[in-house]
C-alpha cells in the first residue's frame, strides 16, 4: 500500500472521529441527560458522565494524532499501536450495538457503518506494509 494511501485513510478516520467527538459532547443535551440521568443514583450518574467525558477526550486525542501526526502513526511502532487501539475502540462500539442496544434498522446500520469506516481506515495502514523506499519520499 502506498504511503499516501495510508495517510489518507488515517486522516479520513480522524475526520470521522471529529463527528463522534462532537456527538458525544452533545449527549447531555441530545439525550436530555439532566432529566433522564436524574433517576440514577449519584454514583451511577457520575460514572456515566465521567465515562462520556473520557470518551470525548479519547476521541479528541485520536483526532489530534490522526490529523497532526499522521506520518508518525505509520512510521513508528508506537504509532501502529495507537492505530490498533483506535480500531479497538470502534470495534468495541460495534459489538456494543448488538449487546447493549439491540440491533434495529435504520439506527444500528448507521452506527455500525460510521464505526466500521474508521475501524477499517485505522487498521489497513498497520497490516499493509509500505516499502521502505516509499517512506523516504
Amino acid at each position: 500500500m502506498k504511503t499516501q494511501t495510508k495517510l489518507l485513510l488515517i486522516r479520513l478516520a480522524g475526520i470521522v472521529s471529529i463527528f463522534f467527538a462532537a456527538f458525544h459532547a452533545g449527549f447531555y443535551w441530545i439525550f436530555n441527560w439532566s432529566q433522564t440521568l436524574s433517576t440514577m443514583n449519584t454514583t451511577d450518574r457520575g460514572i456515566m458522565l465521567t465515562f462520556n467525558l473520557i470518551c470525548i477526550i479519547l476521541l479528541a486525542y485520536s483526532v489530534v494524532l490522526t490529523l497532526g501526526f499522521t506520518r508518525y502513526l505509520i512510521e513508528e511502532k508506537i504509532g501502529n499501536s495507537w492505530l490498533i487501539f483506535f480500531t479497538s475502540f470502534y470495534i468495541l462500539r460495534i459489538i456494543s450495538e448488538f449487546v447493549f442496544f439491540g440491533f434495529s434498522i435504520p439506527g444500528s446500520i448507521l452506527i455500525i457503518t460510521m464505526c466500521l469506516l474508521p475501524a477499517i481506515c485505522f487498521t489497513l495502514p498497520v497490516f499493509y506494509k509500505t516499502k521502505q523506499t516509499q517512506l523516504n519520499h
